[in-house]
């Protein structure tokens, strides 16, 4: 099984406990490692992932170029990413739309539908008077590359 990260911009220490308990309590078994990941133009992997984890991190429109660099870093060729992201004032357009002038080096989906389960649950969320779309509703965005680059 792949190792699966999530990637933000900051983490500050509470954030890092948080996600470490977060880890242990739905992966006891100790398949999963999560940390932190600075994004950045000039990021070199060190290794590749199966699977990549991306959850809410395109609020930051400035930082997508940085953000699929380092995505595209972490991926091997058989790889996904998962990108789970609302669509919060046109973040997601303009994350989707960087996505589709690098179509030469990958291919994506978008749906609305993550699984059963989690759509039921989501049902029952948007009963509430809080949920606001533009906020709440996660699209999910699977990157898969579409070329190996060749390493000089």
């Amino acid at each position: 099984m792949g190792t699966m990260f999530q990637l933000r911009v900051s983490m500050e220490c509470s954030e890092r406990v948080e996600l470490k308990k977060n880890v242990e309590r739905n992966c006891p078994h100790g398949e999963v490692e999560a940390g932190l990941l600075v994004w950045d133009k000039g990021f070199v992997a060190k290794e590749k992932f199966d699977v990549v984890l991306v959850a809410d991190c395109l609020f930051c429109a400035h930082l997508h170029s940085e953000l699929l660099h380092t995505i595209l870093e972490l991926m091997h060729a058989g790889s996904k990413c998962l990108v789970l992201a609302p669509k919060r004032k046109g973040t997601l357009d303009k994350f989707l739309a960087l996505l589709e002038q690098r179509k030469g080096e990958l291919t994506y989906s978008v749906t609305q539908s993550v699984t059963e389960e989690f759509d039921k649950k989501l049902e029952a969320v948007k009963k509430s008077p809080f949920f606001k779309p533009d906020e709440h509703q996660p699209y999910l965005i699977t990157i898969s590359p579409s070329i190996v680059k060749a390493k000089s």
